[in-house]
């Protein structure tokens, strides 16, 4: 009984050793030529993405700094071949979105007391405001959240310099 065990033990090591010997090294080898040749050609087509982006925002309204609870993230579904929008995602520069306040359409909202104000930026600005950033083989589908609230205060350094 002990000696059929060790037979069949032999037999199963020997047929192992067929299966993963230089011929399946060379199958695994063209398999993966073969899955990157295909995933270069899906690259060509037209395709979709999500991308989380972080926000910044500089140059707010003259008298007002930006609150700390104002930054945050966005979603943008974006369109475009293959290649720009991997060449795109990832770059670690195009992960932090830099919004220049004087350059954009703020809708101002009155806030809960005389030093707090905020101003509410739509995604139609910030769609127009993003399709000039990315890239012209890049277009901006969505944002989401559809609408940023961002609060803003008094300067307080402003009456103390003087």
């Amino acid at each position: 009984m002990n000696k059929e065990k060790e037979n069949f033990l032999d037999f199963f090591l020997m047929n192992i050793r067929k299966i993963f010997s230089r011929d399946l090294g060379i199958f695994l080898i063209f398999l993966l030529i073969a899955f990157i040749l295909w995933y270069l050609n899906s690259l060509r087509k037209e395709t979709e993405t999500t991308l989380k982006l972080q926000l910044n925002f500089i140059n707010p309204p003259s008298g007002l700094v930006i609150a700390n609870n104002s930054t945050g993230s966005l979603y943008l579904n974006l369109s475009g071949q293959g290649y720009s929008l991997l060449k795109f995602s990832m770059s670690k520069k195009n992960r932090i979105l830099t919004i220049d306040l004087s350059s954009v359409k703020l809708n101002r909202k009155s806030g809960n007391s005389s030093e707090t104000e905020f101003y509410l930026l739509t995604s139609s600005v910030m769609k127009e405001y993003l399709n000039k950033a990315p890239s012209a083989e890049i277009k901006v589908l969505s944002v989401k959240p559809d609408t940023l609230f961002l609060f803003l205060v008094k300067n307080s350094s402003e009456g103390k310099s003087e």
